[in-house]
């Protein structure tokens, strides 16, 4: 009597729909599926696109008023350096104003399926097999996916950092040359356009020093030169920003605790527990107590400590450089997706004991399902369809109802808008 196969997990089923997880048409499909997720977030944006804050009060302003793509291209704002969002600024530019924004969306939605990609087409060993990225394109999606992050070029950078991350895991082998080119490449466009991702240089530094890998040395040398560029604008104080922006705005206490809460409760439970009672308030402190006991257990004995160090430090230094280092949701992306991963690649682990791997298990399955419920509530303030749309401004402004536009959010005493001259 033959004996009888072992039951299949849920993980070898969803492999099993696919023959071969290495073609190209499942890799092309993953992303379509990771892009209509992000349209499905919010599908009134493909019909009726919008600005976001200083996407048109400063890049797209900025492009307007430019002597040309290169003087738009190299301009400094907010206190820091941003190929990407002066890009989106000068491509909405060139379109017909009443289509203008569509220009910043597109580069947003780029940049943003740009983590999914390096997942898809990526070799690392934590995304071998189709079943392996879907569980890791869900973890990137809904991981610390705050409303303000969501499809604007300003907040691009999060997204490239987030990048930059996952590059970090895709490196633990040496890519082909063609593979190294592409990843150094979202690199450097990453260290010219996200102070978040120049946060990342020393982890490349390091593992360069412990294995000389090329691959880290070249990501070492782009991210570093980023890193000076980013602190020349910052030390001279162009665009605005500068060296004010450290100076602590909030109380020392609340402080402190929103940087235990990006490293302990955030990452897992994201802001669940902010209006779920007290009953989800107790589960989610026991979870963010489990999860911290997983974090020091990995911090002490490994493996993948120097993941663990790489959220701590970003997070930590993404607070530090907030403006009034106040933090907040967009700070703590990087982060949530980086230990998010991080409980992936134990529960996958046949080397971990198999009490943390279920109890990084039980986390993992805790955070995709409350941030799941969380995902599209989360955009609640950050969309509102009694907001004006952009072709009501446009409109608006062509029959000389008045001079200004406004771009998102239309908050009660916020006032994100800028004058154009007279329609002609």
């Amino acid at each position: 009597m033959k004996d009888r196969p072992a039951p299949m997990t849920i993980m070898r089923k969803i492999n099993d729909l696919f023959d071969n997880s290495s073609s190209v048409p499942v890799k092309v499909l993953l992303l379509l599926l990771a892009a209509g997720c992000l349209a499905g977030r919010d599908p009134t944006l493909l019909a009726a696109p919008r600005f976001w804050a200083e996407e048109m009060t400063v890049y797209f302003a900025a492009a307007l008023e430019g002597d040309g793509a290169l003087d738009v291209l190299t301009q400094t704002h907010l206190g820091y350096y941003s190929f990407i969002a002066n890009f989106a600024g000068w491509l909405a530019a060139q379109l017909p104003l009443e289509r203008a924004p569509y220009g910043t969306l597109a580069v947003a939605g780029v940049i943003q399926l740009a983590p999914f990609a390096i997942i898809v087409f990526g070799r690392s060993p934590l995304f071998a097999s189709t079943a392996r990225k879907l569980l890791a394109g869900a973890v990137l999606l809904v991981f610390g996916a705050a409303g303000e992050l969501f499809l604007n070029a300003v907040n691009s950078q999060v997204h490239l950092a987030v990048s930059v991350a996952l590059i970090y895991l895709e490196l633990v082998r040496e890519p082909e040359r063609g593979l190294r080119a592409v990843l150094t490449g979202i690199a450097a466009l990453a260290a010219v356009s996200s102070p978040q991702a120049c946060f990342t240089t020393p982890a490349f530094w390091l593992r360069w020093w412990y294995r000389r890998k090329t691959a880290d040395l070249w990501i070492a040398l782009v991210l570093t030169a980023g890193c000076l560029l980013q602190a020349a604008v910052v030390l001279s104080g162009n665009g605005g920003g500068g060296t004010s922006r450290f100076r602590l705005t909030e109380d020392i206490g609340e402080w402190l605790q929103g940087m235990i809460e990006a490293v302990m409760r955030y990452p897992v439970f994201g802001s669940f527990s902010d209006n779920h009672g007290w009953m989800v308030l107790m589960i989610v402190i026991a979870g963010s107590l489990t999860f911290a006991a997983f974090q020091i257990r990995v911090l002490r004995q490994g493996p993948r400590r120097d993941w663990l160090l790489l959220a701590w430090g970003v997070s930590l230094l993404s607070i530090l450089a907030s403006l009034g280092m106040r933090g907040g949701d967009r700070y703590m992306m990087f982060g949530s997706v980086l230990l998010g991963l991080l409980l992936m690649a134990a529960v996958l682990d046949p080397e971990e004991p198999p009490v943390w791997r279920r109890i990084a298990g039980g986390l993992l399955a805790a955070g995709l399902l409350l941030q799941a419920v969380d995902w599209q509530p989360r955009l609640a303030g950050f969309h509102d369809p009694v907001w004006s749309t952009w072709s009501d401004e446009v409109r608006e402004w062509r029959s000389g109802e008045t001079d200004r536009v406004r771009a998102h959010p239309q908050w009660p005493g916020v006032n994100w808008s800028i004058t154009l001259p007279p329609a002609e």
